[in-house]
């Protein structure tokens, strides 16, 4: 009976005047348009508003991946550059200035900064202007990216050097005391970003950018001794460069943190080389989302870092000017 019903109803709609086909095709074209300006309408404004844009990336064998090089990209409303190194920051060279004291920041997505930090509020910025203030002419180098583990750093400092950096500091978060080797698959980086915002948006929200958690208690066990020895190889890098080296350990409050068991064992390796701030960077004012630092965060880390590096920077600076 039901199908039957069905059947006559399709049959008025076949029985339909011209006009009253008309209308339909007109109220469906008009539905049509609304759509499409609503989407361009959207479209203009993550434009203008400086959202949407995603960050293209280079696949490498030997770091996983990098920034591709000499691009702009305006996501979350904040400019993040790329300079010709592939590295977050303005732009610079593999040698540094004559005259110029240079500090090269490694880190993950923390010294990054993503799309939510101002170039001008990362910790690297920061410690570069405190530096300055103290009279010493200081280039910060953003060695960083989105997802890398201690094993990506090394891999691309094995390949290309240290940047003729005079100091290094690592920004070392617990949630890469046990991260493996990231590819791009890991966190489905683009080689190519979307021509339409609303469509990298939609992606962004769309996708799951967080580690494969399938990995068994004793791989994290290998990993995390893996990056121990991926951090104490740099360090025995910068001590054969006479370089002063230092790791600063920032907590992250995350649940079923699976990582920061491993502390003790960054801490028997790294200690005598080490800035702690897990007790002050506390996620109530420093962390909003419990791994990421905000400005403030950014500040206090810098602070803290000038306090340790800057003094050995003045001793180089004067031994250079002698």
């Amino acid at each position: 009976m039901t199908g039957t019903l069905q059947l006559a109803r399709w049959g008025d709609l076949s029985r339909l005047s011209a006009s009253k086909r008309r209308a339909v095709r007109g109220i469906i074209l008009r539905i049509a348009f609304g759509v499409l300006l609503a989407l361009l309408i959207v479209e203009l404004g993550a434009r203008l508003a400086g959202w949407g844009g995603i960050v293209e990336f280079i696949p490498s064998e030997q770091w996983g991946y990098l920034m591709r090089p000499s691009q702009s990209v305006h996501s979350y409303g904040v400019s993040v550059v790329i300079n010709s190194l592939g590295l977050r920051g303005p732009e610079t060279s593999a040698r540094k200035a004559a005259g110029v004291t240079r500090v090269l920041f490694v880190g993950d997505s923390v010294t990054y900064g993503g799309g939510h930090i101002k170039e001008s509020d990362l910790s690297c910025r920061a410690f570069e202007s405190l530096a300055r203030r103290n009279g010493l002419n200081v280039e910060a180098v953003n060695l960083s990216a989105p997802g890398w583990s201690p094993q990506n750093w090394m891999g691309w400092i094995s390949a290309n050097g240290l940047l003729d950096a005079d100091a290094v500091v690592v920004i070392l978060p617990e949630v890469d005391l046990a991260r493996p080797f990231s590819t791009m698959a890991t966190f489905e980086f683009f080689e190519h970003a979307p021509a339409l915002r609303i469509v990298s948006m939609f992606m962004r929200f769309d996708r799951t950018k967080r580690e494969r958690d399938e990995i068994t208690v004793e791989q994290r066990r290998l990993t995390a001794n893996a990056n121990v020895e991926a951090l104490c190889r740099l360090k025995r890098r910068c001590e054969a460069a006479s370089v002063p080296f230092l790791v600063v350990f920032v907590p992250s409050h995350v649940e079923n943190n699976l990582h920061r068991h491993f502390w003790s064992l960054f801490e028997s390796n790294l200690s005598h080389d080490a800035l702690d701030l897990r007790a002050v960077l506390t996620p109530e004012y420093f962390l909003p989302d419990h791994i990421h630092l905000n400005p403030a965060g950014h500040r206090l880390t810098a602070e803290r870092t000038s306090g340790t590096i800057v003094p050995l920077l003045e001793q180089i600076d004067i031994s250079q000017k002698k």
